[in-house]
């Protein structure tokens, strides 16, 4: 919500109170707001789509998905004006449609388990993701190993090949 007339957007993280930017009768400041977040935070943004009417937001969002960023819709039969939240859907931008109440746990989840670092770097992290992805595939060969070994009544005696490249 911003007061009538003018558009929020972010600059060097500050949030901006500006004039329109769009013409007159094309303003879209959910998509505006986007724009700018996407353009800021890249892969590290989240847009949130709530109820409203028309389909302000979603060429905000297409700008967040591009930039690799995550996107989440109001489930529609939860909002009171679904035009928004079902704008979002139609389009393929919303990773997930939620209840209101489910959207702020799950935003919690993902930052939870995602592979930002402290600074927001992935890349910066790589080498430990790779270890630890490794780690986990050697775990899961090994017990795929330990089963071929000894065959379980389930497999009647097939025995299956791995093979570690």
């Amino acid at each position: 919500v911003t007061r009538p007339g003018f558009t929020v957007t972010l600059e060097r993280g500050v949030f901006k109170l500006g004039e329109p930017v769009e013409a007159r009768g094309h303003r879209r400041p959910v998509d505006d707001f986007f724009r700018s977040l996407a353009d800021l935070q890249q892969e590290k943004a989240i847009a949130v789509v709530l109820s409203g009417m028309g389909t302000n937001g979603t060429a905000g969002a297409r700008a967040i998905k591009a930039a690799g960023g995550l996107c989440f819709a109001q489930s529609p039969e939860s909002a009171e004006f679904p035009a928004m939240p079902t704008s979002l859907i139609h389009a393929g931008y919303a990773d997930q449609v939620l209840p209101p109440g489910d959207i702020g746990p799950a935003i919690v989840q993902y930052l939870k388990y995602s592979s930002f670092d402290a600074e927001g770097s992935a890349a910066a992290r790589g080498p430990e993701i790779l270890q630890r992805e490794r780690q986990h595939l050697s775990d899961i060969l090994a017990i795929l190993r330990t089963h071929r070994a000894a065959p379980s009544a389930a497999t009647h005696g097939t025995r299956v090949a791995v093979h570690a490249g």
